[in-house]
């Protein structure tokens, strides 16, 4: 389930809210929209260039 789905039932919807929360505690939490728009970026970047790195936001990644 991503950031920006609805729910069926209200229990789903309070489970999605504890698994966020959880993660946030646990400090592993990642905007699934933000993770699918560097994704992108990342894709686009290696179809278009001959890179042998490429910088996306904090990460690097070698090629």
């Amino acid at each position: 389930m991503d950031d920006r789905s609805s729910f069926e039932t209200k229990a789903d919807a309070q489970a999605w809210v504890r698994m966020i929360e959880s993660e946030i505690d646990r400090g592993i939490f990642a905007s699934r929209v933000e993770a699918e728009y560097f994704l992108d970026r990342l894709v686009w970047y290696l179809k278009n260039t001959q890179a042998a790195t490429v910088q996306v936001g904090r990460m690097t990644f070698f090629l």
